[in-house]
């Protein structure tokens, strides 16, 4: 009896080894399917890509490729679902309560600097100043292609800013920064900076971490009391 409750144990563990592998498989394969995908898109823009174009780059029939989305148009939306929806949603993710705003700032910059890292590994051979400059070209032409995203997005927008408010009452309460006339408006200085200079550096080698660093710090200084933040 105890044998066969082993061997079944172990079958199990066997079982569960071969399901993981090929969920690794598959994730793996969807990976490749969207990175390949995603650099088409980048390259030549949503209108620029043919199902031809994928099937070469992804080395998938199109029968392959249909098998896991609807048109090239449903492929599109789960790329960008990927790559930037959810890339987007990270700077959400940021934690502002019982924490400096000098110390919000510096994740914020980190949270992005990884999203900057994440895109140069992905598009390699695209080149960073292409990149940089198709993926906001991508995320300006987004209600073209998809409502739900550009709702989407929007939402990821307005959470952020609410982050930046929040973030600085509490500096604000704690007497970080000097009392403010609007904070509203004081938020949307900082989130603006890094549209600003995304836009800006796209024609350029890509949006600089340390310029970005460098201009919200420039914004702290001006706000935060003589003592400031403590280090």
């Amino acid at each position: 009896m105890c044998r066969i409750s082993h061997r079944l144990i172990g079958i199990k563990q066997i079982l569960l080894i071969l399901q993981k592998i090929r969920t690794m498989g598959r994730n793996s394969r969807k990976d490749i399917r969207y990175e390949k995908a995603f650099t088409l898109f980048l390259q030549h823009q949503y209108d620029g890509v043919s199902l031809s174009d994928i099937e070469k780059a992804t080395n998938m029939t199109r029968g392959a490729i249909f098998y896991y989305h609807t048109s090239k148009l449903d492929l599109f939306k789960a790329v960008m679902k990927y790559y930037f929806i959810n890339r987007q949603k990270v700077q959400t993710e940021i934690p502002f309560e019982g924490i400096s705003l000098k110390d919000f700032i510096d994740r914020y910059v980190e949270a992005i600097g990884q999203q900057m890292e994440t895109l140069r590994r992905v598009v390699g051979e695209t080149g960073a100043t292409t990149a940089s400059k198709a993926y906001i070209i991508l995320g300006l032409k987004l209600r073209e292609y998809s409502e739900e995203l550009n709702s989407e997005y929007t939402a990821i927008r307005n959470q952020i800013m609410a982050n930046w408010v929040s973030a600085l009452q509490n500096a604000e309460k704690t007497g970080e920064i000097k009392p403010q006339k609007d904070i509203q408006t004081l938020a949307s200085l900082f989130v603006c900076t890094y549209f600003g200079l995304s836009i800006w550096e796209s024609f350029q080698s890509g949006l600089d971490i340390e310029h970005l660093r460098h201009k919200f710090m420039y914004l702290y200084d001006m706000i935060k009391t003589d003592s400031g933040s403590p280090d």
